[in-house]
């Protein structure tokens, strides 16, 4: 089973992973912001842009039994596409993105710095539920995603007026709360938390959201 354990366009979350033999998890956006439970899962990839660094690097998780599959197939592609040839070749079959990994590894040093995957865990629980429980006690924004499948790291919403959206954004730019313009197939707004967005953020965000509510309500 192919996944995509946290989707950032509608901020929908896997808590709990479907029961398969092997899954092939995309965890490109939450990486490093949990515990990962290996069990059953025989590849996890993920680009760094969100929670390790730069674009331009993927870390790869491969399971044994996954690379010996890919060993039996490695005639019938690229050498560059094969998990196994990549393994041998130790992700040197050309010029590594050397500047991205440079980067990766200063994240990683500052990861550990904080506390590690357990600091992150409680953090970004911290983040989001305070920005959940601002958006379902306001009477003018909404989250349309169901509770138990709301993402930690990428926390959508809108004004029930839409009107009032470009309003919001522009206003929270004023305010030097940038980046919130929703993905352009949903619209509306989404704050990011990814590990780097400090708690001082969110709160700026909800003290902004209030306030802007206060307004237009």
């Amino acid at each position: 089973l192919f996944l995509c354990e946290n989707e950032t366009i509608h901020g929908c979350q896997y808590h709990e992973l479907p029961k398969f033999d092997s899954i092939i998890n995309d965890q490109t956006s939450n990486i490093l912001s949990k515990k990962i439970d290996f069990k059953n899962q025989a590849v996890i990839f993920a680009s760094t842009q969100k929670n390790l660094g730069v674009a331009g690097l993927t870390l790869m998780i491969i399971r044994k039994d996954f690379l010996e599959i890919s060993k039996k197939n490695q005639n019938n592609m690229s050498p560059i596409l094969n998990y196994y040839h990549l393994h041998k070749e130790n992700s040197m079959i050309n010029t590594p993105n050397t500047f991205a990994i440079y980067t990766a590894n200063l994240v990683l040093d500052w990861i550990i710095e904080k506390g590690g995957v357990d600091f992150f865990e409680k953090y970004h629980s911290k983040k989001s539920i305070l920005l959940y429980d601002a958006i379902d006690s306001s009477v003018i924004y909404e989250n349309l995603v169901q509770k138990k499948n709301r993402s930690v790291m990428n926390v959508t919403f809108s004004c029930k007026n839409k009107k009032l959206n470009p309003l919001f954004l522009e206003q929270a730019e004023k305010q030097n709360l940038l980046f919130l313009k929703g993905h352009r197939s949903l619209g509306g707004m989404r704050a990011s938390l990814y590990n780097a967005v400090p708690l001082e953020g969110v709160k700026s965000l909800i003290n902004f959201m209030k306030e802007f509510e206060s307004k237009h309500s």
